[in-house]
């Protein structure tokens, strides 16, 4: 192919684009979109590419193959290798095993269906994973395996034909995008299938008829850049919505090409600028590398870089990547007889198993607590203890919802009378609920499932948690079919509070704290309309970090563990405490807050007597959960209400 300066020059914007938003330099709101824009210049070069060598009569899927693993394989197991001896020496047991697993995922060319199961890229802060940004990868490799094949297929039908299935394809999987958007979008931003109009968008400006007028590139390309800076720097996706970031920088990508292929016209020039186009060269190996030194920056300091730290680190990326760029990505794409094609073939298959074996190994190592001495050993075996219940009544409790399986507690003799719904934070306080109940004869059912808020209305809570729908009409019916008299509902509310809960019915620009508070309201008012009584629990604090790993951190780096006030955790839980307090006093319910129990004189503990609090950033202990015995005396010392009619 005729090689085009200003392309390389777009990728130099998409990639400026990402690291200006993963690094947090204002006013780049809308700097994820970058990767969208990646995406629509793959699918131009890779149909272009393509469609050239079948008019040729040259095509061939191996060849093909072939210079995609020489063109994304070199740099990228580099950089895979130097993240996991990195890895090895900062990451904390839990978090190597999480390493492991995105590890062997991104080797196989599927991190977006890894991370699609585990993290919502934005909510990154949380996560602290090094091998995310793979997760386009992941996409693009995806794409690489099948759309050849479908070129293949459609080689015979005259170009018009071929055109208008391109576009038929990209508007479909444009319309899944759309859908998925709203019903799921963890799947919408991970997927293939909703992410492939992006990349069949440059196969179509491939196969397009070019503008034939200067008028025309000129106008394409100034309406392309204003389109890439609405996308970039103008539109706010927290304000109108993500689609309007995606949908502006594909079609002004898709416009810039487009202006590109007649005679230069002022887009063409700005971008073959030679400073945008070595960095425009340099992109591939730019990405891959600035966000394992950001995230491992961030891992050991236990906070975001500031803002001179982060501009090292831009450099020390921008070092890495040409040095990359030069020793790595340059032999294997031109010195193409130092390599034969068997052997590029032969090693891509090796480094992929090996480092996919790799991967599991260390996600079935514990971690290898043995790089630790015994005292930092000791916190993370603590974080692995989990109730004795909690495999067989939470782990798979979207199985047991049939009433003779849900689990009981307390005394075994008596009935059931109360319940606790909710999520895993629920069920995390299920040791102190026990101990108040055997002390007074009383007996409990659990109906709690992992990232499932206790709403009876709600059709989508998390993509984490596919089965509550269903999960909390089974629990609705379960409470109504055994009579039980008081409820508790407990969760880890300001999650839901802030996640865009949909509902049966809907309502129009209404803000997710409105909707958590509807929710929520139409869930207690459906109970106590039963006569049941509800107490509603209020979440415990959350720390800054997982506090093994800020403990850990604290006597390996020498670095002191932030400490969070009741104050802090008042902040953290927004409107939510007086939503509680506004909700019972309408409804007759009783608020319980664990919050004071945690943090005696103003400061919440991390640990005591050798002891940890929490399993990770938010999830109590066996043992701190024991500390809130006497917080649920009132559930079982309480008259129950009067049945309906009584």
């Amino acid at each position: 192919m005729t090689y085009r300066a200003d392309i390389d020059g777009l990728r130099a914007v998409a990639v400026f684009a990402v690291v200006l938003f993963h690094y947090q330099v204002p006013g780049f709101h809308g700097g994820f979109s970058g990767v969208d824009v990646f995406f629509v210049i793959s699918g131009y070069l890779i149909t272009a590419l393509l469609q050239r060598e079948l008019d040729q009569g040259r095509f061939s899927l191996a060849g093909f193959y072939e210079r995609r693993i020489r063109r994304i394989f070199p740099a990228l197991f580099t950089m895979l290798a130097a993240t996991t001896l990195a890895a090895l020496v900062l990451l904390f047991p839990p978090d190597l095993i999480s390493f492991g697993k995105s590890l062997a995922s991104a080797a196989l060319s599927v991190s977006n269906f890894h991370f699609w199961r585990v993290v919502d890229y934005f909510q990154i802060g949380s996560g602290l994973l090094p091998l995310l940004h793979t997760w386009s990868l992941g996409v693009e490799e995806q794409f690489y395996l099948l759309f050849p094949l479908l070129l293949f297929v459609l080689r015979s039908l005259p170009g018009r034909l071929r055109l208008g299935l391109l576009s038929a394809g990209a508007l479909l999987s444009l319309a899944f995008f759309l859908y998925t958007t709203r019903f799921h979008p963890q799947a919408a931003f991970y997927f293939l299938g909703a992410r492939g109009w992006e990349l069949l968008t440059g196969g179509v400006v491939a196969l397009a008829p070019k503008p034939r007028s200067a008028a025309a590139r000129n106008a394409a390309g100034s309406v392309g850049i204003l389109l890439l800076g609405v996308a970039i720097v103008a539109a706010r996706p927290e304000e109108t919505g993500l689609n309007i970031n995606v949908l502006c920088a594909c079609a002004g990508a898709a416009l810039v090409i487009l202006a590109g292929t007649g005679p230069a016209n002022w887009t063409s020039r700005l971008l073959s600028l030679k400073p945008l186009v070595f960095a425009g060269l340099l992109s591939y190996s730019i990405y891959l590398w600035h966000w394992p030194l950001l995230i491992f920056a961030q891992y050991y300091l236990g906070a975001m870089p500031g803002p001179w730290a982060r501009a090292v680190l831009v450099l020390l990326t921008a070092l890495l990547a040409w040095l990359s760029w030069k020793f790595i990505e340059q032999p294997f794409r031109a010195k193409r007889r130092l390599f034969s094609r068997r052997k590029i073939f032969a090693m891509a298959c090796a480094i992929v198993v090996t480092t996919a074996v790799c991967g599991w190994a260390l996600a079935a190592s514990d971690g290898l607590p043995q790089r630790y001495f015994p005292a930092v050993r000791e916190l993370f075996t603590q974080a692995y203890v989990f109730p004795d219940f909690w495999d067989r009544c939470f782990t798979r409790a979207s199985q047991r919802m049939i009433p003779d399986h849900v689990c009981t507690f307390g005394d075994g003799k008596a009935p059931v009378t109360v319940a606790l719904w909710g999520d895993s934070h629920a069920a995390s306080a299920l040791p102190a609920l026990e101990l108040d109940a055997r002390k007074h004869g009383k007996r409990l059912a659990m109906l709690a499932l992992a990232a499932c808020a206790p709403f009876k209305d709600a059709t989508r809570t998390n993509a984490r948690a596919p089965d509550c729908v269903p999960f909390n009409k089974a629990a609705r019916r379960y409470i109504r079919s055994k009579g039980i008299r008081t409820v508790i509902l407990a969760a880890r509310w300001r999650v839901y509070d802030v996640a865009g809960l949909v509902d049966l019915t809907g309502v129009r620009n209404e803000t997710p704290d409105a909707r958590f508070q509807r929710l929520l309201e139409r869930t207690i008012a459906d109970l106590t309309r039963d006569g049941i009584r509800v107490y509603l629990v209020a979440d415990v604090p959350e720390m800054s970090a997982s506090v093994p790993i800020l403990i850990a951190r604290q006597q390996i780096f020498g670095r002191p563990a932030a400490t969070v006030t009741l104050a802090d955790r008042n902040r953290q839980q927004g409107k939510i405490l007086g939503d509680f307090a506004r909700l019972a006093t309408r409804h007759q319910a009783t608020v319980l807050d664990p919050a004071p129990l945690l943090c005696p004189r103003g400061i919440c503990r991390l640990f005591d007597d050798n002891h940890i609090f929490y399993r990770d950033q938010n999830h109590l202990t066996v043992y701190a959960a024991a500390k809130l015995a006497g917080l649920f005396e009132p559930v079982f010392t309480q008259a129950p209400r009067q049945p309906p009619g009584n």
